[in-house]
């Protein structure tokens, strides 16, 4: 495991949100932008700058594509900018992650500085470990792991990002025939667990494994996701 010796993120560079549009709407926009507001407010003391959710419905366009929402402290008060690209072709591609040791994780806002993560993935995606241990998110989305009929990820303590997709999850795992639960998540459970699969905004619910073993598709994880895509269109 590599642990990861660098600066912590630099508020400077803001923090941003990752959403789906299709067809015009948008996924869960009212959570999101929830989500970022107090991020504004913990950070830099300031509400989000005004429109956003009009500017945001108007990037959604047309077909379906990938917004991003930054904001970033400047001269006068709190900027904007969103930016648009279309999705990958793959999002439903299993995911091989490679564990990172970084103490105290990255806690619970969306960084724009991603240096911690983009430097220690290696091609894979960056599983990020506290420093006792304990498995915390992925470097874009939650974590989770089926053990027989529960879904299990880990709790959102201010060590790790509550991801949108994952509290939707957390609500409608009942309805799909599983208990949700936020319990500490060590690797030697992770390794023992029957699936593992992360959750985010773009990609929904796709499988996962830890480096070196190879990631596979997953039957329930793509019935977990078809349920996320069809919730919360704005």
């Amino acid at each position: 495991m590599v642990r990861v010796n660098t600066d912590p993120p630099d508020p400077a560079l803001g923090v941003f949100e990752t959403l789906l549009a299709r067809a015009g709407r948008i996924q869960a926009l009212g959570a999101h932008l929830q989500r970022l507001a107090k991020s504004a407010a913990a950070l830099y003391g300031s509400p989000l700058p005004p429109g956003l959710d009009q500017d945001l419905r108007h990037a959604a366009g047309h077909g379906e594509r990938r917004l991003r929402a930054d904001i970033r402290p400047g001269a006068r008060g709190l900027q904007s900018e969103i930016t648009t690209s279309p999705l990958s072709g793959d999002r439903r591609r299993p995911v091989s992650c490679r564990p990172i040791q970084l103490p105290g994780g990255l806690g619970h806002h969306k960084w724009a500085d991603r240096r911690l993560l983009d430097t220690a993935s290696h091609g894979t995606t960056a599983l990020i470990v506290d420093g006792n241990g304990e498995l915390l998110e992925a470097a874009w989305a939650n974590l989770w792991l089926i053990e027989g009929p529960r879904l299990i990820t880990p709790p959102a303590d201010g060590r790790l990002l509550p991801g949108v997709t994952r509290a939707q999850l957390l609500q409608v795992a009942s309805s799909l025939g599983f208990e949700a639960s936020e319990e500490p998540i060590s690797m030697c459970r992770a390794s023992a667990a029957k699936t593992i699969f992360l959750t985010s905004s773009l990609r929904h619910a796709v499988p996962a494994a830890i480096d070196p073993r190879p990631p596979r598709t997953d039957a329930t994880v793509n019935r977990i996701a078809a349920a996320l895509e069809a919730l919360q269109w704005e």
